[in-house]
């Protein structure tokens, strides 16, 4: 198998970051937000570019397959997210599923006319909607996870296991420490 080598910028990065000089939360030791020279700008090294590029690269042909089914990613969040748990409010879920709350209330007005999903006023506050999955949710979600598990795996064709197991850790903590700002 061949071993997938790490690309020099995700090389660099600490394993936790570092206090710089000027004290500021967020910075590593000698990180200059601003960079060099802004003519010299690397949009290829640039780490959000590169995350972006990725993600899309590992949509695009999931997207498809969505698409004749009458469905986009924010379904496939929708679906996933409510298998986790349920029944979960509006607000929750839209931060789960990363749909911000009017594409959300949209969405689920769609999902409950096809038979996706219910949503019941909460018997102590009526102000409050939880969100649970059908019977045809549930299936829906089974029937795209298998799709998804074998789209998605093609990310770590090739990949050794403990560079598998290395990039997880470090997207992980990106996202906790993002969330906790």
């Amino acid at each position: 198998m061949e071993r997938a080598t790490m690309p020099k910028s995700a090389a660099a990065v600490p394993a936790e970051p570092a206090a710089n000089e000027s004290g500021r939360d967020g910075e590593t030791a000698g990180f200059d937000p601003a960079g060099p020279d802004p003519a010299g700008f690397d949009l290829e090294g640039f780490l959000p570019y590169q995350l972006n590029r990725l993600v899309g690269l590992l949509n695009a042909d999931y997207q498809r397959m969505l698409h004749r089914r009458k469905m986009t990613l924010n379904h496939w969040r929708v679906l996933a997210a409510l298998q986790l748990r349920e029944p979960m409010m509006a607000g929750e879920l839209a931060r789960i599923a990363v749909v911000d709350q009017t594409t959300l209330s949209r969405l689920l007005v769609r999902m409950e006319e096809n038979g996706l999903i219910v949503r019941r006023s909460r018997p102590d506050d009526a102000r409050f909607l939880d969100v649970t999955l059908t019977d045809r949710g549930r299936e829906e979600f089974r029937n795209l996870r298998a799709i998804a598990l074998r789209e998605y795996g093609r990310l770590f064709d090739g990949m050794a296991e403990e560079d598998r197991d290395r990039l997880s850790a470090l997207v992980a903590t990106a996202i906790r420490h993002l969330e906790r700002e």
